[in-house]
């Protein structure tokens, strides 16, 4: 069942920066905890970043639905990704609504 009508909800755009924009915006040497919940994002944000090597330690909520798997993404793969780059403390794997 599809839970999501776009033509119930208004789009409001937004401007997005990268991590590694925000890295560099604030001039950080090193990120001491990274926690992640973006509901999906953190596929994009994590694979498009290069300072995961600057951070010591991740915890975050990682989120599936079939969009997400059609594209290619994995939950387990994800981790083993952040695991090999920093120290991936916690994550709880969260079924996305369609």
């Amino acid at each position: 069942m599809d839970t999501y009508d776009s033509s119930q909800h208004d789009q409001i755009p937004v401007a997005l920066m990268s991590l590694d924009d925000d890295y560099m915006k604030y001039d950080l040497k090193r990120i001491k905890l990274l926690k992640i919940d973006i509901e999906g994002g953190e596929y994009d944000a994590i694979y498009n970043s290069n300072i995961l090597s600057q951070v010591d330690n991740v915890v975050g909520e990682f989120h599936i639905n079939s969009r997400l798997t059609s594209r290619g993404y994995d939950i387990n793969s994800l981790a083993t990704y952040i695991g090999e780059r920093s120290n991936l403390v916690y994550y709880e794997k969260c079924q996305m609504a369609e």
